[in-house]
């Protein structure tokens, strides 16, 4: 029969079975105890829990369950000490009786530690919760509680090993069984660098011009060579100098003419071949020459003059002769080119015809010559001045 929880309400629900002996120490962790039973109320609110320390301990309640609840975990409780249980089902008005008492003692707890070492890194994680080691590193568990350990290396490191207790070899995982103290290393190697690769340019052709890289390094030119990771890809462009061409790649595996993408995983040399372009022919120099041009005369009201112009350029002489005979030597200097400033030359001549040649002598040799013929008319002689007619 049910005892009353009000006094005036009693109310029979089916009587609780006995609690099965089934007790037993947690399997993961130290510290707790599980306590099953049968329950043959069917109309049952829910199961009040309750525990004594030792067989002659007061009992109290520790917790309520669900009326269909058959199990009970107790936690936090201390190591290698005995708890006693009983159970009763309740409704809204009324408790049943008191199941049987069972007792279990909790397990001692014991310690895993796992030490990390070697010249890597990474972290040692645990299957039964606990160990997470970089961070925690250390956890008790009860005795034969069967613990698999499993090590990853971090980024540019290698898993090495496991020693101590019963964790040996290289694979990742590590089983331990803890039945006393115990610490396991998980060892972890640092992954040395790749060694530094050369890759080398080489310009060669006719030509010349410039070669850079991506990533920087190389400016060829000036810097041909340099060092890469292995595995590192490097791209090369070629630039042509003015007056050449890019004719292509070799070596490498590089060819064509446009960029050259090299994966550097063994020293390397790779040659950009530039080809001149053709240039053209230089004009040769204007052959000396100089014009003779008259000016002035008798309709101008002026002398007549002659301007020697030349395109003969430097320190040079023109000799001016007036009927073979040297009439005037005038210096001139580059400023005197032909068609540019002239040289006034020969200035008033006698009446009749007069030739007249000027001579350009350049380093003491004559490298143009030029002849005019000028004609100065006959004045007009005023009609006083006539001369009258013969006489005896």
């Amino acid at each position: 029969m049910l005892s009353p929880k009000r006094p005036s309400h009693c109310v029979a629900i089916a009587v609780l079975l006995a609690l099965s002996v089934l007790i037993w120490h947690a399997e993961t962790m130290a510290g707790q105890l599980t306590q099953s039973w049968v329950d043959n109320s069917a109309s049952a609110t829910g199961i009040s829990v309750e525990r004594s320390q030792g067989s002659t301990g007061t009992f109290t309640e520790i917790a309520t369950t669900s009326g269909a609840a058959t199990s009970y975990t107790d936690t936090l409780l201390a190591d290698g000490t005995t708890y006693c249980y009983r159970v009763r089902a309740f409704t809204a008005t009324a408790y049943s009786g008191y199941s049987n008492t069972a007792c279990g003692t909790t397990a001692q707890a014991i310690a895993l530690s796992v030490a990390l070492a070697g010249t890597g890194s990474g972290v040692v994680i645990s299957t039964q919760a606990g160990i997470l080691c970089g961070t925690t590193c250390s956890a008790t568990y009860g005795s034969g509680t069967v613990v698999t350990l499993t090590a990853t290396p971090a980024t540019g490191s290698t898993f090495a090993g496991w020693s101590g207790s019963s964790c040996t070899g290289t694979t990742s995982t590590c089983t331990a069984t803890v039945t006393a103290p115990t610490t396991v290393t998980a060892t972890f190697t640092a992954t040395p660098a790749p060694a530094p690769v050369g890759l080398t340019v080489t310009p060669a052709g006719t030509g010349s011009g410039t070669v850079s890289s991506s990533p920087a390094g190389i400016t060829c030119g000036t810097t041909c060579s340099t060092t890469y990771s292995s595995g590192t890809g490097v791209t090369l462009t070629a630039t042509p100098a003015t007056g050449s061409t890019f004719a292509g790649w070799s070596g490498g595996g590089c060819t064509g003419t446009g960029t050259c993408t090299v994966t550097v995983t063994a020293p390397t040399t790779v040659t950009a071949t530039f080809t001149a372009s053709p240039m053209a022919p230089t004009p040769p120099p204007p052959a000396p020459t100089v014009n003779l041009v008259v000016s002035g005369g008798p309709s101008s009201g002026h002398p007549y003059s002659v301007e020697a112009q030349t395109n003969v350029t430097g320190a040079v002489t023109v000799n001016f002769y007036v009927g073979g005979v040297l009439y005037r030597q005038e210096s001139v200097y580059k400023y005197c080119l032909f068609g540019g400033n002239s040289i006034c030359a020969v200035g008033k001549l006698g009446a009749g015809a007069h030739t007249v040649r000027a001579d350009v002598v350049s380093g003491g040799v004559v490298v143009a010559t030029a002849q005019i013929t000028v004609t100065e008319p006959q004045p007009t002689l005023p009609a006083s001045h006539r001369p009258g007619p013969w006489r005896r």
